[in-house]
């Protein structure tokens, strides 16, 4: 697969974390590019000060950063209730006319009607459709995401598992 034609994606802070914790990165890196925000990285050093599972996955993730699309953003358009850093994603996703990768509930709420988001785990299933993840490990990272993230009985784990389990 050439270079320019993966699928872009928009990533804010919360879904690298996520795909940082199921050792995804590189994988999601096949298939996609991740293109983020300045303000991203800048949240996932903060992360990274410190010795908890989310600092170690920061530092992870951070592993990757020379292969990310790192944006300069204009804010042309603010929403209220949402981060600087929030507000940046939703206008590099407006203006490149691509997806927010969030796992942010609040973020996907208040952009819901005007951009289009998806969890981070619509990689398992993209991982599991292009034959780079089977079905059964896909089902056992959205486990250990649920644990590490604190998911239980959340939206993201309930549809994830649906879709990966109807596939």
């Amino acid at each position: 697969m050439e270079e320019n034609s993966k699928d872009e994606f928009v990533f804010d802070t919360s879904a690298l974390i996520s795909l940082g914790i199921a050792k995804l990165i590189d994988k999601v890196l096949e298939i996609s590019k991740i293109i983020t925000s300045q303000g991203v990285i800048d949240e996932l050093d903060d992360f990274a000060k410190f010795s908890d599972k989310y600092g170690n996955t920061a530092r992870e993730v951070l592993k990757f950063k020379e292969s990310f699309s790192i944006s300069e953003i204009n804010i042309k358009e603010e929403i209220n209730y949402i981060s600087k850093t929030d507000n940046e994603l939703y206008n590099l996703a407006k203006e490149k006319s691509i997806p927010i990768i969030t796992d942010d509930i609040k973020l996907c709420r208040h952009i819901d009607n005007i951009a289009t988001t998806y969890f981070s785990t619509f990689f398992l299933v993209a991982l599991i459709t292009s034959d780079k993840l089977s079905k059964e490990k896909a089902l056992e990272l959205l486990d250990k995401m649920k644990e590490n993230r604190n998911w239980r009985g959340n939206i993201i784990y309930i549809a994830s598992k649906n879709e990966i389990e109807s596939l």
